[in-house]
């Protein structure tokens, strides 16, 4: 798989207490629209439907700084190497809402892979329709 993000939007576009920013906010503080391969729960691609992308601060590249600052490395892991696979949700309220490991590398590393990712809740989420909806990612970690 390709160092990339995977997205998935979500059917669910429940209600929401999330106040969308201003556009003063947004490039005050750099926030990017993170891109990936955007897909359904089927697998089709739906890149034309979603009117605003999630954003997060520095867009790809500040998600992959992120967790090159946040993660913290298990000692008795440390001589581990390979990537680990996690799948994430962007709610619409621009939290990260859930995690799992799709590809494990090491219990430890694995763990900590989980809890940086549910540490990224300065999220914007993606729009459809004019309504703000939950999307799924997949994030490889590389070691």
């Amino acid at each position: 798989m390709k160092n990339f993000f995977l997205l998935f939007v979500l059917l669910v576009t429940s209600c929401s207490t999330y106040k969308e920013p201003s556009q003063d906010y947004i490039q005050n503080n750099n926030y990017l629209e993170v891109i990936g391969n955007i897909q359904n729960t089927n697998g089709q691609e739906i890149i034309g439907d979603l009117d605003r992308k999630p954003m997060f601060p520095n867009g790809k590249k500040g998600v992959s700084e992120y967790i090159g600052k946040n993660f913290r490395l298990p000692i008795t892991a440390e001589k581990i190497k390979g990537r680990v696979v996690v799948k994430f949700i962007v709610n619409n309220e621009g939290k990260v809402s859930y995690a799992e490991i799709v590809e494990g590398l090491h219990p430890k590393i694995d763990k900590e892979a989980i809890r940086v990712i549910k540490s990224m809740n300065n999220w914007i989420p993606a729009k459809m329709d004019d309504k703000v909806v939950a999307v799924l990612y997949h994030q490889p970690i590389q070691f």
